[in-house]
């Protein structure tokens, strides 16, 4: 099969957001997943975005070696990483650049095997002054 798998939703609302810091987010993700799959024969990552009606929801999915359950209550820490190179600084920089934008950020392990990270980010409120015209 295909290494990578993008499945966004047609019609995304907006959202308020830093570009360069949302980007800095996708791709501290993205280097995680990759980095996780480094010694899987049939490497896999899997990109969905939603509209959950009040927020706009993306996860990234990876069919990597996962992480080990006693790390993951302190997988946003600062420091903590599972990983041979590495600082471990990436996921605690997505969860405090998520929160400052008004979201949440989770992280769960997959069966057999992988790890998905799932962000939600609040929808930009309508303007009203449109509305009022």
């Amino acid at each position: 099969g295909r290494a990578m798998e993008i499945r966004l939703a047609p019609d995304l609302p907006l959202i308020h957001g830093d570009a360069r810091l949302l980007r800095q987010v996708f791709h501290n993700l993205m280097q995680n997943a990759q980095d996780a799959l480094v010694d899987i024969p049939d490497p896999h990552i899997v990109v969905t975005s939603e509209d959950t009606g009040r927020s706009v929801r993306l996860s990234i999915e990876d069919n990597g070696c996962g992480i080990p359950e006693q790390s993951m209550a302190r997988v946003f820490e600062p420091y903590v990483t599972t990983k041979q190179k590495g600082t471990g600084l990436g996921l605690s920089i997505v969860k405090k650049i998520i929160e400052d934008h008004g979201g949440s950020v989770w992280i769960e392990n997959l069966k057999p095997h992988g790890v998905r990270v799932g962000i939600e980010l609040p929808k930009r409120a309508e303007p009203r002054a449109a509305l009022a015209r």
